[in-house]
């Protein structure tokens, strides 16, 4: 599997949070009465101890995932390519939206949550259709992208972010009509 730097980035925090709620559980269980044979725990025990065990689960998944991908870094390249940061302008019926958006391999973790909370940067896997239909576009270049069987979005790209040694970012953008 590929993930890309912020994808990395992100499933580090959401690591560290999972780390510090689990403690936070576990620092707020009643140690009044020792769980034993014969005592009758509350509710919430049990549900402390489910989300301790979901959190274990997602940690390990997390550890498992950075263990064994493959880290992409934004890609020297005027094409957009998996890890590839643009602005895209996508024209639906009667709207139009710009999107920040990031070209992924695939979802690993709470990158849909974290754009809908901070409207940064959205993730969007190079297997959804609108990935699809961005991938190898370059700056300028008009897409189109089936949103149902029916329903066909057109789009096009505004500007591309890349990397570049020595320099550091560049943000290419479309050149506008006069």
């Amino acid at each position: 599997m590929k993930i890309t730097v912020h994808q990395q980035k992100l499933l580090l925090i959401e690591k560290e949070t999972l780390s510090l709620m689990k403690d936070d559980l576990r620092d707020s269980r009643s140690y009044e009465k020792p769980l034993g044979f014969g005592t009758n725990p509350s509710s919430s025990d049990y549900g402390m101890a489910y989300s301790i065990i979901r959190s274990n689960n997602r940690i390990e998944q997390i550890n498992r995932i950075l263990a064994t991908s493959e880290i992409i870094e934004n890609p020297n390249t005027r094409t957009i390519q998996l890890g590839s940061v643009a602005d895209v302008m996508v024209k639906y019926s009667d709207d139009v939206e710009f999107y920040h958006l990031e070209l992924i391999e695939q979802k690993v973790g709470i990158e849909s949550s974290v754009a809908d909370s901070f409207g940064d940067l959205i993730y969007v896997s190079q297997e959804s259709h609108l990935g699809a239909a961005l991938l190898n576009k370059e700056i300028g270049e008009k897409f189109e992208f089936n949103i149902t069987e029916d329903i066909k979005a057109k789009g096009q790209i505004v500007s591309l972010t890349f990397e570049r040694d020595g320099i550091g970012k560049t943000r290419l953008r479309m050149k506008r009509d006069k």
